[in-house]
């Protein structure tokens, strides 16, 4: 088959692991350490490790099912030949309501840095123009064809970990061992959990990514397994960090619950080390994480709707095209108040259903009917049922 030829360009499987990882690597820089102060710190490293294991070895299966049908096909024609129309239309009601749950996420994020920044510069917008403006900035992007949002994507991966290696170093001289707050846990939560899931739901990317690669299956395993295993040392390394310079899980944990809680991470952050310039770095960290995620997911909604509306209007405007993917997250954020944590909480029921439920669900039937198919994941029968009963247990304790 064309997908196991074995040779690749290293630029695009290095473009690959960087759209994965960016996709990744956004509002869970700033939301995990709010979430995870609520569980402690300690117990937060538990809650990475289950939450990369668990979205890796899914988004392998999402890949078994993507390569056993034709290039271009998407989550709702994915859904449709494994399990049938009624599973299609329940799939696409779910996948909107996650993209658009995260695309909402990373507005609100956004158009609170963009606001915070134009400040700075003493230009004083409203927080609805300067997330309208951030939609403005990136619209034409992701419109456009994927290497350039390739191209652009490396440059804010590479700008992301020089920020976070400047941050990290100026943090070290201010960290105290041990952390105080380690100690303050409190009974696992499922509301959590649901926001550590969320920091991993790069799947949305894969079937764009099988056309950007080719297909070829060894490089599209391993950019998941390189891609997903960047988010995992960054959160760890920059939980770490913050447990280390914030001495109270209290503190942390309360900044969910503030009206701005990435401005006020940055402005805390900067009172406690001494050093204005530190809220300015930080506010360049969260940008830029937010931008690698919002354009990961956009385009993942860009090639679903086109996927979808393909049959009704061949040849979708761009105009239009735009307005179905930032128009109801941008209508939504206007309309609610503060909701980047609770869209986060949002997407992460859905991710559980999509990236979770769904691609295990479609392998089963795919393996029952004995398609014949290359790429299969090992140990399906195992996980899939320790998985499965671990989703259960978790909507039990939300």
């Amino acid at each position: 088959m064309a997908y196991l030829n074995s040779s690749c360009p290293w630029g695009r499987l290095g473009g690959a692991i960087l759209i994965i990882a960016g996709t990744s690597i956004g509002a869970g820089v700033l939301a995990l350490p709010t979430m995870g102060a609520q569980v402690g710190s300690g117990y937060a490293y538990g809650y990475l490790l289950i939450a990369w294991c668990i979205m890796t070895y899914c988004a392998l299966l999402l890949l078994e099912v993507n390569l056993a049908l034709p290039m271009g096909n998407h989550f709702t024609t994915m859904a449709k030949a494994t399990l049938g129309r009624y599973v299609q239309w329940l799939t696409v009601l779910v996948y909107l309501m996650m993209l658009y749950a995260l695309l909402a996420s990373y507005l609100a994020g956004g158009g609170e840095m963009l606001q915070v920044i134009l400040l700075q510069i003493g230009l004083d917008v409203g927080y609805n123009v300067a997330a309208l403006l951030f939609v403005l900035l990136f619209c034409g992007l992701i419109l456009g064809p994927i290497r350039y949002i390739d191209y652009s994507n490396r440059f804010f991966m590479i700008s992301k970990w020089l920020v976070f290696v400047w941050i990290f170093l100026l943090l070290r001289h201010y960290s105290t061992w041990p952390p105080v707050g380690w100690a303050a846990y409190q009974p696992i939560s499922g509301t959590v959990f649901m926001v550590f899931i969320a920091s991993f739901g790069f799947s949305v990317v894969l079937p764009s990514l099988r056309s950007y690669l080719g297909g070829q299956v060894r490089w599209l395993r391993m950019a998941i397994i390189l891609g997903s295993s960047v988010p995992l040392l960054l959160y760890v390394l920059w939980h770490t960090l913050l447990a280390l310079t914030i001495d109270n899980d209290l503190q942390v944990a309360q900044l969910a619950y503030t009206g701005q809680p990435i401005a006020t991470l940055g402005d805390q952050l900067g009172i406690l080390t001494h050093e204005p310039e530190m809220t300015s770095y930080f506010y360049a960290l969260a940008s830029i994480c937010l931008i690698t995620s919002f354009i990961g997911v956009a385009l993942s909604m860009r090639d679903f709707i086109v996927d979808g509306l393909n049959n009704v209007l061949p040849r979708l405007n761009r105009l239009l095209l735009g307005i179905c993917i930032f128009g109801p997250p941008l209508l939504s954020i206007w309309w609610f108040n503060n909701i980047f944590i609770q869209a986060l909480q949002y997407a992460g029921i859905g991710v559980l259903l999509l990236h979770i439920i769904l691609p295990i669900a479609m392998v089963w039937a795919l393996r029952l009917r004995h398609s014949p198919h290359a790429y299969r994941v090992k140990g399906f029968k195992s996980f899939s049922v320790l998985i499965i009963l671990g989703c259960i247990w978790l909507l039990t304790t939300m």
